[in-house]
């Protein structure tokens, strides 16, 4: 169910799979995160997290 503009699954799939053996998504939310709050004038790290259910 890729848009049309996406390269064939396989290739896609290749690539996530890749990237999260390598953790590479995470090192990319982590960096975003960490220049989004900085940006926001706060510390680059959470003090304090919140756990829903």
């Amino acid at each position: 169910m890729l848009p049309l503009e996406f390269p064939p699954w396989e290739t896609v799939y290749g690539f996530f799979n890749r990237w999260s053996k390598q953790r590479v998504l995470e090192r990319v939310r982590d960096t975003l995160r960490e220049q989004t709050r900085v940006a926001a004038g706060r510390e680059p790290e959470p003090s304090a997290g919140i756990i829903d259910s």
